[in-house]
């Protein structure tokens, strides 16, 4: 089986979180998200939107996710803790690190060579939310993605 971990902050999941949790399910069969705890959020933004438990029941709801992690973020490379954790629990299965983010851009993704772990980045490029030119989308494709969550629109 192929195991998709992705992991972030997700305060507020926002339009560029759907496509990646979409981009992820497409890469394999079971998709973990990695929940940052709510000291990380706001160490690194200075405050809190959603608290970790709404942010795992909204999470939770999403068709494309179908298991959230917290995981243990204090030393700031928040990967490779998630990812040990998902080696030991599924230690046959093959395991993806899909990322919206370009290579190398804000990680040292060195992991990935040590580990056996394939990590894929750009996952649901199609909205970049580090780009707010490509942040908005077009009703359709918003509709599409709201579909995992089951929405109709």
């Amino acid at each position: 089986m192929k195991m998709v971990v992705v992991s972030g902050k997700f305060d507020p999941i926002d339009a560029g979180h759907m496509a990646l949790l979409k981009g992820a399910s497409e890469l394999g069969n079971y998709v973990i998200v990695g929940l940052s705890s709510d000291d990380f959020v706001k160490r690194s933004k200075g405050f809190v939107y959603q608290s970790y438990d709404e942010r795992e029941r909204v999470l939770r709801g999403i068709k494309y996710v179908n298991g959230v992690n917290f995981f243990d973020d204090i030393d700031e490379t928040p990967v490779t803790d998630l990812l040990n954790k998902v080696k030991y629990w599924y230690p046959s299965d093959k395991i993806i690190y899909a990322t919206g983010c370009d290579v190398g851009e804000n990680q040292d993704y060195s992991y990935s060579s040590k580990s056996g772990v394939k990590f894929m980045y750009n996952v649901g490029a199609e909205i970049k939310k580090r780009n707010p030119e490509k942040r908005s989308i077009n009703y359709e494709t918003w509709r599409e993605l709201c579909k995992g969550i089951g929405v109709i629109l």
